[in-house]
Order: structure tokens, then C-alpha cells, then sequence
């Protein structure tokens, strides 16, 4: 019978269970460049699947329409967050 180890990684995640773990993930638009996308769904990966994705921001400032490519692309969904 072989015996199973465990492998934790420096934040106490168990890696050999790594899939079991669902992330949401909430983005703050106007506070995150689109360029880290690819950076942030590489990272989660490695702990799970990213189940729940939002990105909040105010989508009738013109500034946002950066962000129309990387909705798409990563399938988020926008959530209208007008400005104080």
C-alpha cells in the first residue's frame, strides 16, 4: 500500500488537494491595471479553480473601457459601482 504525503507550501496550503479549493475572485477596476490579469488567474491556479469572478468599477467613465478586452478574455462579471 504506498502512503500518501502531503505537501504544504509556504502559505499552509495543502498542494496534493490544491484543485478542491474554489476561489472567488472580486477586482476593484479602477485600482488594478489590466496588465496583471494573466499574473493573477496563473497565481490562483495554483490553489484552485477561480470559481466566482466579479470586477466592480464605474463603467460609464470613459477610463474603463481598458477593461472591455480582459471581461471577456476571463469571463468577470462587471458589476456597476457608481462614484461617490
Amino acid at each position: 500500500m504506498k502512503k500518501n504525503s502531503k505537501i504544504t507550501n509556504a502559505k499552509g496550503f495543502d498542494m496534493e488537494e490544491k484543485k478542491l479549493y474554489k476561489i472567488a475572485l472580486l477586482i476593484d477596476a479602477e485600482n488594478v491595471s489590466t496588465s496583471y490579469m494573466k499574473s493573477i488567474f496563473d497565481e490562483l491556479a495554483k490553489y484552485g479553480d477561480v470559481t466566482f469572478k466579479r470586477i466592480y468599477g464605474d463603467w460609464t467613465n470613459q477610463n474603463m473601457s481598458r477593461w472591455k478586452t480582459p471581461i471577456s478574455e476571463y469571463a468577470l462579471m462587471p458589476v456597476q459601482q457608481f462614484q461617490n
